[in-house]
């Protein structure tokens, strides 16, 4: 058998794709746990990919780029190919959350760095950055966790 040239295409199935970008988080993230679902229906190909605490979106999203063999344009309402490796994978939602600890945590560290006068006090005794005053005390730390990581 001859090694593939750059021509050619590998074609993998939905699930041989959930399991090969599972194993490339893994590697790339030790510790932290993902969960890689197969969409059935109308949303077949698609991968929803969640998380919590560990890496921020943006570090997982270019791992998991990799992983679409389309890439949908709004420009024309069609998907487009990716590239020569042909995944089964139309495309991918991620979803990180913050544990509760790591929400305690992030707002306690907003706290200490602004001695507390970055934030406004609502009805509930939460606080919320002025900026965000309907946010909640996990989006504060998504924020948070944000700007620590960039």
């Amino acid at each position: 058998m001859s090694t593939p040239t750059a021509i050619e295409i590998m074609s993998a199935t939905v699930k041989e794709t959930a399991a090969a970008l599972r194993k490339a988080l893994r590697e790339a993230f030790p510790g932290v746990k993902f969960s890689v679902r197969m969409a059935t229906g109308t949303a077949y190909g698609w991968l929803s990919l969640s998380w919590t605490d560990g890496p921020t979106t943006a570090q997982v999203r270019k791992i998991a780029a990799n992983f679409e063999s389309e890439r949908f344009s709004g420009m024309d309402d069609t998907y487009h190919s990716t590239g020569v490796t042909q995944w089964s994978c139309c495309g991918i939602t991620e979803q990180r959350s913050i544990s509760p600890d790591r929400i305690a945590e992030a707002v306690a560290m907003i706290k200490r760095d602004t001695d507390g006068e970055a934030f406004i006090r609502r009805p509930d005794g939460s606080v919320a950055f002025p900026t965000y005053p309907h946010s909640t005390d996990e989006q504060l730390a998504l924020i948070y966790w944000q700007k620590v990581a960039a």
